[in-house]
């Protein structure tokens, strides 16, 4: 997952957020750069919402393998 931020010039930037494995069964497990605990969400996409709320900005899904499932042009969604 990668966060997207503006720099104190106004630029926008970006940098890892955190990263996971999917599973076909059971929750997603994402671990977030810089921390220790494992979060569990029902998806990717349900993970990248709720580290979009925590870090107050934009996440989006970058799949390693480079699945197109989620366009990594285009941000999660966020509610």
């Amino acid at each position: 997952m990668v966060e997207e931020f503006a720099t104190e010039s106004g630029d926008l930037n970006a940098e890892v957020a955190a990263w996971g494995l999917v599973f076909g069964e059971g929750p997603t497990r994402v671990l977030r750069e810089g921390h220790n605990g494992v979060t569990l969400a029902r998806s990717p996409e349900s993970a990248a919402r709720l580290y979009s709320l925590m870090l107050s900005n934009p996440v989006r899904v970058i799949w390693a393998d480079g699945d197109a499932r989620v366009n990594p042009c285009t941000p999660a969604q966020v509610d």
